[in-house]
């Protein structure tokens, strides 16, 4: 009879599961503001995005999304629920793109609008985004679906291959950079802070089985201070240890370490606690390879050899 009940529950879950992912989430527009941050080398610079209403383009009803600091408005994207797709118009321009195709499965390869600025669709219809896996992440609520994506262009009909590979989430889109802005000039632009309503999820990009949904912070704005403040000066930014690519496919074989040599010991840590790798001598590290890791979610922590503070990196290996 409790084998029985057992199974009569784990189908149950099974079921509400697929359901919930079978209902497709269109990129949500309401009452939505996210800010995302570019690492350069001597300092972060944080955007503030937010959509701001409706405009008409042709015949078609739009969602204006606009820059708070330096750009404004920068485009309009419609949601094609029906068809599980995403389409945008930048600012100045009548002829929409395909933003999101929300349909593609490993393996699969969609086109994609690469932004730069005034530079309108940077490479057009040269440009590909390849599902290299896909998984799904709990939200507090439901499940969405995420898919790791590779990003070629192609130049004089050889592609090339960009050196960071976003992630997108349904209902959010690319929550490494929403509009792919600045990318090929400023390195490792993902989202700090993405906000629905009065829900706040924290780093999004690094988000394991669940996203960090923080009740600690009640909007952006706010963390993106805290960030700031704990980021104190340029000489505290030298000696923060920074990680690249990140996430990381175990096929690229190794995560390369900045600032590395500003560190006596550096250590690998697992979600469980568990140190799987520990390094005292590290004058002449400057990679970590990362191919006989299992996927997820791993620590690396490194102590300064000045202050002998130390520093936390959380770094995601996907399979």
């Amino acid at each position: 009879m409790k084998h029985s009940l057992y199974l009569w529950v784990l189908l149950f879950l099974t079921y509400k599961i697929k359901m919930t992912l079978s209902q497709y989430i269109p990129i949500a527009t309401q009452n939505i503001k996210w800010t995302e941050r570019i690492q350069s080398i001597s300092s972060s610079e944080y955007t503030n995005y937010s959509f701001t209403g409706d405009t008409i383009i042709g015949t078609k009803t739009y969602k204006k999304f606009v820059e708070h600091s330096t750009y404004g408005y920068i485009g309009a994207i419609r949601n094609d629920s029906a068809n599980k797709k995403v389409y945008c118009v930048y600012k100045g321009k009548s002829t929409e793109k395909l933003m999101y195709d929300f349909n593609v499965n490993v393996g699969d390869t969609t086109d994609y609008i690469y932004f730069c600025h005034s530079n309108y669709y940077l490479y057009g219809d040269s440009a590909r985004a390849i599902v290299h896996s896909k998984d799904s992440v709990w939200d507090g609520t439901k499940y969405r679906e995420r898919w790791y994506m590779k990003y070629i262009f192609y130049t004089y009909g050889y592609p090339q291959l960009l050196w960071y590979f976003p992630i997108w989430i349904e209902g959010m889109g690319c929550v490494n950079n929403f509009a792919n802005i600045m990318v090929v000039v400023c390195p490792t632009p993902y989202m700090t802070c993405y906000q629905e309503n009065s829900t706040v999820y924290i780093e999004p990009c690094y988000s394991g089985s669940t996203l960090n949904n923080s009740s600690s912070y009640t909007n952006c704005i706010d963390y993106q201070n805290y960030l700031i403040l704990n980021i104190k000066d340029k000489s505290d930014f030298y000696n923060t240890l920074q990680l690249y690519p990140n996430p990381i496919f175990k096929t690229q074989g190794d995560v390369f370490l900045s600032n590395a040599n500003n560190f006596v010991q550096i250590k690998v840590i697992d979600v469980e606690g568990k140190t799987i790798q520990d390094i005292n001598t590290i004058q002449n590290i400057n990679a970590l390879s990362v191919q006989n890791w299992k996927s997820g979610v791993y620590y690396i922590q490194g102590i300064d050899k000045y202050s002998h503070r130390v520093h936390t990196q959380k770094l995601v290996v996907i399979e």
